[in-house]
């Protein structure tokens, strides 16, 4: 937990300077230690390629990783990549699968898309 509040103190200039090598290295540290909002920090920076190069298929491993660990915000991304087929193929039932488990946490985007593409059928 500890790694994970460092990260979160260099990302956003907590106490001292903004430093996204130092907020990446422990986001990388705790997601070693199956933390799940680093592991799901972690992918975000290398879908978007932010500080990092850009690596969609780490992200998408990250984002399950993280998922597995019923983090909502990373079942949701899943859930769009596996929509959209964003560098994997469409699958609706794995974005259905991801949804639902979103949608279980109370996350009120996924219930919004499991209604939009009426996944309960």
């Amino acid at each position: 937990m500890a790694q994970f509040h460092l990260a979160q103190m260099y990302k956003k200039g907590l106490g001292t300077k903004v430093n996204h090598v130092k907020s990446i290295y422990w986001h990388k540290k705790a997601a070693q230690n199956n933390h799940a909002i680093s592991t799901y920090e972690l992918a975000e920076i290398y879908y978007k390629g932010d500080f990092l190069e850009k690596d969609t298929l780490e992200a998408i491993r990250l984002y399950n990783k993280s998922a597995q660990q019923n983090y909502a915000p990373a079942q949701f991304k899943l859930a769009l990549i596996y929509l959209d087929g964003i560098h994997v193929l469409k699958n609706h039932t794995k974005a259905k699968f991801w949804l639902s488990k979103a949608k279980d946490y109370d996350a009120l985007q996924a219930r919004f898309l499991w209604k939009k593409y009426e996944l309960w059928r």
